[in-house]
């Protein structure tokens, strides 16, 4: 939601303490990654994205946006 609202930064805080906090999941990962192109920070970005994909190699949406950054 937040992200919908253009509020990436917050998405990138809240993102970093739940992973502080040893909660991890491919979809936050690539929320993060996400948040960090929308931010222009592509190197970000990317570590999020190709993370997502490790956790889970059928995360679409983080394909297809490292597929876009890659391109």
């Amino acid at each position: 939601m937040l992200s919908n609202l253009g509020r990436e930064l917050q998405v990138i805080e809240l993102a970093q303490d739940l992973i502080d906090q040893k909660i991890d999941s491919s979809y936050l990962n690539f929320l993060l990654g996400r948040s960090y192109f929308y931010e222009k920070e592509r190197d970000k970005a990317l570590k999020y994205l190709e993370r997502a994909l490790e956790m889970d190699r059928e995360n679409i949406e983080a394909e297809n946006l490292l597929d876009k950054l890659k391109s």
